[in-house]
């Protein structure tokens, strides 16, 4: 099953500054854009990048095409000082 999400916004933008080691919480809000609804159960994880400690935790509730959803995950800053970049997608069931 392929999902389509389209990204609307984000608590703080990709060169907002974390101190080191520090625990944070980045929100995305997609919109999923598709034909398909995204069941419950879909995951947003980190397919590569930087390892921030990211934890996944599933859509709670089944998503329809043009409705919006907000994604929540807590992550830890690096203990050394630097520019850091992860990558994430949404996957579920067996992708």
């Amino acid at each position: 099953m392929v999902f389509k999400a389209r990204f609307v916004k984000e608590n703080f933008g990709d060169k907002n500054k974390v101190t080191v080691g520090e625990r944070f919480t980045k929100m995305w809000t997609f919109l999923n854009s598709g034909e398909q609804e995204w069941p419950e159960g879909t995951l947003f994880v980190q397919t590569n990048g930087d390892e921030l400690g990211a934890v996944s935790l599933p859509v709670q509730d089944s998503v329809k095409p043009g409705q919006e959803a907000i994604i929540e995950m807590q992550m830890t800053a690096p203990q050394t000082p630097g520019a850091y970049c992860s990558y994430f997608r949404f996957i579920h069931g067996d992708n």
